[in-house]
């Protein structure tokens, strides 16, 4: 998988929303940056499987965007 390297800082500076409000609104965040044209892609929005933390949760809504060639960004994977 290749990876896109994003500044966050400079990304939410850019989008006028603060990284602290980014928890919780990864479909939002995933739109703005494609209409800002920050990133290139299809927003998706789906369920995460993979472990997050220690929860009784094993599958979390989450949206992303889908790159080109099956390729992901994930602007808020950090908060997981």
């Amino acid at each position: 998988m290749t990876r896109i390297n994003l500044d966050p800082e400079k990304v939410a500076s850019e989008i006028g929303i603060p990284l602290k409000d980014w928890p919780g609104k990864c479909h939002e965040i995933s739109i703005v940056l494609v209409k800002h044209g920050i990133v290139k892609g299809k927003v998706r929005y789906g369920h995460w499987l993979v472990p997050v933390c220690k929860r009784d949760f094993p599958v979390e809504r989450h949206g992303w965007i889908e790159l080109a060639n099956n390729r992901v960004c994930d602007p808020t994977r950090y908060v997981f």
